[in-house]
């Protein structure tokens, strides 16, 4: 695999006592703040043209699943797997289209209510094993589609270290356990697939700042990054996958371990 990327909503710059796996990522990567995500209708996109389709035209195979702001499914070269609206008929949420046969016991998340915060503790309790779940859920599709395909960037998303966040406010020990969880579902996908290039963003809610950790040894040297901006990010990811890049990109442009890389 060329390309690894893990979009974690909820996770935040500074990491506060990171769990093992990430905390050597931030150790030996290249790592920084993230700023901003745009809305759904333009968070992958490049001078109008959708990132996923950019780098199917170039021939990589694909594995998406559960990203934020992507829907619907989009046609590449691989499989694509969005969240939410599975019953729209009129907009695909898997492709290919049968895909969603072979998915079975996938399940979408539900929406939590403004008051989930003040539940009382049973409630709040079975919503985060319901996150937790789904979470391992993702995990398993992801890493045996991608296996079964063969893909050269696979990109997965989750959403339950922010539904941990949401629903237990403060209390660090419910959060720290769920990110403990996708610490070492990251840590499994990086051992078996191997890539070339591991990117783990963090999406965070407006006011706050996301973490973004680039770990490609032979790409890109461990240092602190300046703050990143979403949109600036894809160019890099370009670069990362092993393609040129159709716009000039800055994220990572003290972090080159050779003067003609990401150039």
């Amino acid at each position: 695999m060329r390309l690894l990327l893990a979009c974690i909503q909820g996770l935040a710059w500074p990491p506060m006592e990171p769990p093992p796996f990430l905390n050597q990522c931030l150790e030996q990567s290249a790592a920084g703040p993230l700023q901003g995500f745009p809305g759904q209708d333009q968070a992958w996109l490049m001078n109008g043209v959708s990132f996923w389709s950019l780098l199917s035209q170039a021939g990589l195979q694909l594995g998406v699943m559960n990203l934020p702001g992507l829907w619907p499914a989009q046609e590449i070269n691989g499989f694509m797997v969005c969240r939410g609206l599975v019953n729209d008929a009129g907009h695909p949420w898997t492709h290919p289209r049968d895909l969603s046969h072979d998915l079975g016991d996938y399940v979408q998340p539900r929406h939590l209510p403004a008051e989930a915060p003040q539940w009382r503790p049973p409630l709040k309790d079975t919503a985060f094993a319901e996150a937790a779940a789904l979470a391992r859920l993702r995990y398993e599709h992801f890493r045996r589609l991608c296996a079964r395909r063969r893909v050269d960037v696979g990109a997965i998303g989750w959403s339950a270290l922010a539904k941990a966040r949401r629903l237990f406010n403060g209390e660090r020990e419910r959060a720290d356990l769920m990110l403990a969880q996708l610490d070492a579902y990251l840590a499994r996908l990086h051992q078996e697939f191997q890539p070339q290039a591991l990117v783990v963003a963090g999406m965070v809610e407006e006011g706050q700042t996301g973490l973004l950790a680039v770990l490609a040894p032979e790409l890109v040297k461990p240092v602190r990054l300046p703050n990143a901006a979403w949109p600036g990010l894809l160019p890099s990811l370009m670069v990362l996958a092993g393609l040129s890049s159709p716009t000039p990109e800055h994220v990572l442009a003290d972090a080159r371990q050779s003067g003609d890389l990401l150039s």
